[in-house]
């Protein structure tokens, strides 16, 4: 589905012009940093964009859910899940995406290759960030941390739902769910 591969990392586009351009990445030098965290970025418009991060701010809010983003496009992105609107359907097993990225990621699980393996235990992944993720495992590795209670967990998306402990905040993701509970 992606074929054209970076020869310096894992990841691959549907479009050589994207390849070229993330190629640019591995060999531009990254002369803006941020003070606040010294990361660095090879344009100054990408580090304008991360700064936002450190202010906090979150002014576009979901109307289905109060979530909130601090751009209008991750707004409109989040709201495609409210929908239920599954357009983007695997052609192998019918199972449906809201987005066609997700889909792709899912049918790399139907060709059976695991390049990725780990070097403790042999078993093989399908992409280099299950690989990442499975390897803290066996390190013990808990890079994300709550800041509530300082509970180390090993993948962002745990420690967001373990936050709710804490928040009291239900997420509902089906719109049915939502509808029967008004």
């Amino acid at each position: 589905m992606r074929p054209y591969k970076c020869p310096d990392c894992d990841k691959s586009f549907t479009y050589p012009s994207k390849l070229v351009t993330h190629r640019k990445t591995h060999t531009k030098p990254k002369s803006y940093s941020c003070a606040e965290c010294d990361k660095r970025f090879t344009h100054q418009s990408n580090l304008l964009i991360h700064q936002k991060t450190h202010c906090g701010q979150k002014p576009h809010v979901c109307q289905d859910c109060g979530k909130s983003f601090m751009y209008p496009s991750k707004l409109l992105t989040h709201q495609k899940t409210h929908s239920g609107n599954k357009p983007h359907h695997c052609p192998d097993c019918g199972k449906s995406f809201i987005y066609r990225c997700m889909l792709l990621a899912h049918q790399e699980t139907h060709n059976g290759q695991k390049p990725f393996q780990c070097s403790v235990c042999e078993k093989g992944f399908p992409r280099k960030s299950s690989l990442i993720i499975h390897m803290r495992r066996h390190t013990g590795e808990r890079p994300y941390q709550c800041h509530i209670c300082s509970r180390g967990f090993v993948e962002h998306a745990k420690l967001r739902r373990h936050i709710r402990v804490h928040t009291g905040e239900k997420t509902l993701p089906l719109p049915c769910l939502r509808q029967e509970l008004q």
